[in-house]
């Protein structure tokens, strides 16, 4: 199988109508992408990313109208996160219907469904007749792609198409939100933050529970959370690499093992280039990888969760 990189939302389409899984872009991270409706298809992806069949895989579609038929109900609480959050970087549990297959959900009576704020994206969405299954373009438990070419060198030859949409724009995945009758739940930390959920139901109580997020993501060099005593302790400095939110390390660590997030101390900045230095890391030969965590504040809460399960105790 030959990997074709390109921009044809034609061609695009063409692989995802005779069953294959294609490779696209999101603003959150790349994404493979198979027909949800399509059993075969979707295997594929489970395959592709070395995935349980029991982990769910999330829907993507392009408009509210697409809906009603993927769920039973609509609550009224994501009718209020659907206005002010799609297109754009959240997912949103629903009861599924009998309309998408069991396979997609894990087995589940639940579905993640959100549409995406990728223009690219969601003009492919518009010229097609069903949904799209979208997990991140990533193997099962592995940090995930941001560009066409991450996408390219991990999965050259496994699929037959990768739509480049250029760099994502925020860099992380989208949050999880659910609900328990009128209860807001998150479910993942990530792209839309605690403080802008709470800002749209005004100071309601939102419970966090990432139960579920605990599993740990690989990296192809061990990754461990910047602590000065630590890193103060290694013997070879030239095989260490730190990953920094906007300050370098002046004077002990090689610069060329180090990377600045932002140097404008942007966090949205930073979140959109952090898996992008993990990968140019891992590429350089180190023993080891040290990631300083981000201000605790809006985004960098979402950051500072999912480097812990970047990081090895």
């Amino acid at each position: 199988m030959k990997t074709i990189l390109g921009n044809n939302i034609t061609k695009a389409i063409e692989h995802l109508n005779n069953g294959d899984v294609i490779a696209m872009p999101t603003e959150t991270v790349y994404g493979f992408a198979a027909n949800a409706l399509d059993e075969s298809a979707v295997k594929k992806i489970f395959e592709l990313k070395k995935r349980p069949f029991s982990q769910a895989i999330s829907i993507q579609i392009s408009s509210l109208s697409e809906i009603k038929k993927l769920i039973k109900v609509m609550p009224v609480n994501a009718e209020i996160l659907a206005e002010n959050f799609w297109p754009g970087p959240l997912t949103i549990i629903f009861d599924k219907s009998d309309y998408i297959p069991d396979l997609v959900t894990g087995g589940k009576s639940t579905v993640g469904i959100r549409i995406p704020q990728h223009e690219q994206s969601l003009s492919l969405l518009r010229k097609i007749n069903y949904p799209l299954a979208v997990p991140s373009a990533n193997v099962h438990n592995q940090i995930s792609c941001t560009s066409a070419k991450e996408v390219f060198k991990k999965f050259e030859n496994k699929i037959n198409y990768i739509l480049d949409g250029g760099a994502s724009s925020t860099g992380i995945e989208s949050t999880i939100v659910g609900f328990k009758k009128n209860q807001v739940i998150v479910f993942r930390l990530g792209a839309i933050s605690i403080n802008e959920l709470e800002k749209v139901f005004k100071g309601k109580n939102i419970i966090v529970d990432q139960t579920k997020q605990t599993n740990k993501l690989g990296s192809t060099t061990p990754i461990f959370k910047f602590e000065d005593a630590k890193l103060l302790s290694e013997k070879s400095y030239n095989k260490i690499g730190v990953i920094h939110f906007d300050t370098e390390l002046i004077g002990v660590i090689p610069k060329k093992n180090q990377v600045i997030l932002s140097q404008k101390s942007d966090i949205n900045e930073a979140s959109k280039k952090l898996y992008t230095a993990i990968h140019k890391l891992n590429l350089c030969d180190l023993d080891k990888i040290y990631i300083k965590p981000f201000p605790d504040v809006d985004l960098g809460k979402s950051i500072n969760q999912l480097i812990e399960r970047l990081t090895s105790k």
